[in-house]
């Protein structure tokens, strides 16, 4: 028997109620065992009953929600090292291999012909610390209504000078995102690029570029109102800096569940 290790969006009674239901139909269309961590098991159902095992006995990990709740659990995959299946519960799941409605006729049949897609992974450096992002890296200013003046090199040649209110810095994965509304390209995921978008940029003539994925990306904060910048990797806030931030291509690759 299968093993689906769950982890559900739990902002509201409602995700988890909706949690529970997926978790029930889970077992019954697929004849699966699932699990949650216990403390998710207690806030959903008031006990333990569902923390029947921990993620590094799942055959996969199982994110509930929208994109959010799949950027989440994917920091929980690349550790346990399992792919990911993401159910659309909520507005946006491009991420998603499934909307939520499809999962009261899902059958092993379909679930077994669903493919495994492994997505591009960015390593990004700020001081000492680095983290890995499935979507984006985004340096911004930190306060509303101030500019940053950036210098952007690629493998050390300047490509960029540009004064604005940041830049992100996408994987093909994460151009339909933040990347997409910004005025930058969607790239089909098995492309080998990244991608880079000036937010809102005073200079016109800054313009999207893609560049391969075996890039070395240095940004080079030149000018910030307090004096740093924002991070940012996967909407998760890093911390804010006046150094370099040095950005790659991650060796590790994220397996994702795709129709």
């Amino acid at each position: 028997m299968k093993k689906l290790f769950v982890c559900p969006n739990k902002g509201t009674r409602q995700h988890m109620d909706t949690a529970a239901g997926c978790i029930e139909l889970l077992q019954e269309r697929l004849h699966v065992m699932c699990s949650l961590d216990m403390d998710t098991s207690r806030l959903i159902y008031g006990d333990d009953r569902l923390a029947n095992f921990d993620v590094s006995q799942a055959d996969a990990i199982v994110a509930i929600g929208g994109d959010g709740a799949v950027l989440r659990a994917a920091q929980l995959a690349l550790e346990a090292g399992k792919p990911l299946f993401g159910i659309n519960s909520g507005r946006v799941g491009h991420l998603c291999c499934m909307q939520l409605d499809d999962l009261k006729t899902l059958t092993e049949e379909q679930f077994a012909k669903f493919s495994l897609s492994n997505r591009t992974l960015l390593s990004v450096q700020v001081g000492d610390s680095t983290h890995v992002a499935l979507n984006d890296v985004i340096i911004s200013k930190a306060h509303f209504g101030e500019t940053l003046e950036l210098s952007l090199e690629v493998d050390g040649e300047s490509i960029a000078h540009f004064r604005g209110d940041g830049l992100i810095v996408s994987t093909p994965t994460g151009s339909t995102a933040y990347n997409a509304s910004a005025g930058g390209p969607v790239v089909d995921a098995d492309v080998r690029a990244v991608v880079l978008t000036a937010i809102c940029p005073h200079n016109q003539k800054v313009t999207p570029r893609v560049v391969c994925d075996t890039a070395q990306i240095c940004v080079h904060i030149v000018r910030a109102t307090n004096g740093s910048a924002q991070v940012f990797a996967d909407g998760v806030h890093l911390g804010n800096t006046a150094d370099d931030v040095k950005i790659c291509c991650s060796e590790k690759k994220l397996v994702l569940y795709c129709r």
